[in-house]
């Protein structure tokens, strides 16, 4: 139903996944979904290769045939594969990116790590604007707590396998206590009967101890998962 391309440092959330999918429509309609930054020139709008952009079937099939033409840079040297992709969508078959927030403007898809969002902020008055401030200028970023969306779908640089661990512990395994740990959720097709998405922890709730972390054996990293999307998540729904 749909494609999803992405790095090998790239973390997703499947059910997430699922579960927004269901809500745009049929993939025998032209979807091409992600996180989307304004690079320099007017029309340079693309989805963040690095944080996983979707194609549904109806796009991919039409995008296919043209990958070797000249018109969609087949002879380009080029390592900027997601701006490629989508100035080919744009200039020949005329789809543009799609707005992917949740209704209170909370990212879905992010080209960085859990910790690393929640601590950004923009430069200091005098200094010159970061790539990430100039690609957002357009609508904006939220910081803090506010800088994801619970049902977020992927996380980009989760580089390190111990971190993998520790978000895959924590949004699957470390349940309330007496709660039983939850499987991943299955992969499927994406329809009616995708099911509740997986909300990540919610704002509100206390900060574990540095003690309970080591018990849990959660890293520096996974602890500023905690600190920036609440301490206590909600156990997953499991999906049809």
């Amino acid at each position: 139903d749909y494609f999803i391309i992405g790095g090998e440092d790239l973390y997703i959330l499947p059910g997430n996944l699922r579960a927004y999918l269901a809500t745009v429509g049929s993939p025998d309609q032209v979807h091409f979904l992600g996180r989307r930054f304004k690079g320099r020139g007017r029309s340079n709008y693309f989805n963040s290769g690095g944080a996983g952009y979707v194609l549904s079937r109806a796009a991919l099939e039409r995008l296919a045939p043209l990958l070797n033409t000249k018109q969609c840079g087949a002879l380009a040297h080029t390592s900027m594969e997601d701006v490629m992709v989508a100035q080919c969508l744009r200039k020949a078959l005329g789809v543009n990116i799609s707005d992917t927030r949740d209704a209170q403007g909370r990212e879905r898809f992010h080209p960085f790590s859990p910790g690393t969002h929640y601590n950004w902020r923009p430069p200091k008055p005098g200094k010159p604007a970061d790539w990430y401030e100039e690609y957002n200028r357009e609508w904006g970023i939220k910081y803090g707590r506010e800088c994801c969306a619970p049902d977020s779908v992927s996380f980009h640089y989760i580089k390190k396998p111990a971190m993998v661990r520790h978000l895959h512990a924590l949004l699957y395994d470390c349940g309330e206590r007496g709660t039983p740990a939850s499987s991943s959720p299955p992969l499927g097709s994406v329809g009616a009967s995708a099911g509740s998405p997986l909300h990540l922890p919610q704002t509100g709730a206390a900060e574990p101890s540095s003690a309970a972390a080591r018990r849990l054996g959660v890293g520096r990293h996974a602890r500023m998962w905690r600190a920036s999307l609440g301490a206590r998540r909600q156990r997953p729904s499991q999906l049809a």
